[in-house]
């Protein structure tokens, strides 16, 4: 007699959120999370920060079917004073070479010996009409059911899943220019080459040679909006890539600093100064 061998009804748990990361919309704006986790934009949406695609574990698969469809919702999300939809879900299952496709027509599946499978489930974050005021911008966590039907022999079972979506909606950032930076008049050494630093504080010196700075200096000024208590990263222009202008030769701009702080304070405002160097020939003219 042959040994009897019995399979049990697979199980399907969350294992991980879809996640739209930190996104900024506008109306009519998308922000789009593959099944790979990676996110496109398009109608002036914005997205920063870590995404990633919604994945299910299925278990004791061997032998079973995916039959009819999975089955996510055709829309969800209501937010604030704009209607925020998630749409367009997407399914892939690498290891039963189902590439992304709508999740509505995976059916048909056989697992085989595979005995796990993961759904990787990506999906559409619109604005399509309405805008987003003061007090919609934070984070934001919903869930919604997922359908997935397997099929043993001649036994069918539904599976009903509890996913997780997450998004934090952030302002655009703006920023303003409020003063030039200004070296000021500089009394040049005739007997050899100078760099002149302008601090972001505002102090100068020569820090080689001997030029002598004169008169009124100050540093590039800015004010900058965003999210409040949000992280910011200022980059500064590479050495060797600014240069001043005028009767003369060129002259290069080095060493950009900043003295803008981590994050953005409480009311999401931000304020910095940028200072640099200056390199000075002696026979400048």
């Amino acid at each position: 007699m042959l040994p009897r061998v019995s399979f049990g009804v697979p199980t399907i748990t969350d294992q991980q959120d879809l996640d739209f990361g930190d996104v900024t919309f506008v109306a009519n704006g998308t922000v789009v999370v593959d099944t790979n986790g990676t996110a496109t934009v398009s109608g002036g949406a914005g997205v920063s920060g870590i995404t990633s695609e919604s994945q299910l574990l299925v278990s004791g698969l061997a032998n079973n079917e995916l039959i009819n469809s999975i089955s996510p919702p055709n829309t969800i999300g209501n937010v604030g004073q704009a209607t925020v939809q998630i749409t367009t879900f997407t399914c892939s299952i690498p290891a039963l070479s189902v590439s992304e496709t709508s999740c509505s027509s995976i059916s048909g599946i056989s697992s085989g010996a595979t005995t796990s499978a993961t759904i990787h489930m990506g999906a559409t974050a619109s604005l399509p009409n309405g805008s987003l005021v003061e007090a919609d911008y934070g984070p934001y966590t919903d869930t919604f059911n997922v359908v997935v039907w397997t099929k043993l022999g001649k036994k069918k079972t539904k599976h009903n899943v509890t996913a997780t979506i997450n998004f934090r909606y952030v302002r655009d950032i703006a920023m303003v220019k409020n003063a030039d930076l200004n070296f000021g008049v500089v009394a040049l050494d005739p007997n050899q080459d100078s760099v002149v630093r302008l601090n972001p504080g505002g102090t100068i010196q020569a820090i080689s040679g001997s030029a002598i700075p004169l008169g009124s200096h100050f540093p590039a000024d800015f004010s900058v909006t965003g999210d409040p208590n949000f992280a910011i990263d200022i980059v500064l222009p590479a050495d060797n890539s600014v240069y001043m202008t005028g009767s003369g030769d060129p002259i290069a701009i080095n060493n950009f600093a900043e003295n803008a702080p981590s994050t953005f304070d409480s009311n999401g405002d931000l304020d910095f100064n940028v200072g640099a160097d200056v390199t000075i020939d002696q026979n400048q003219t």
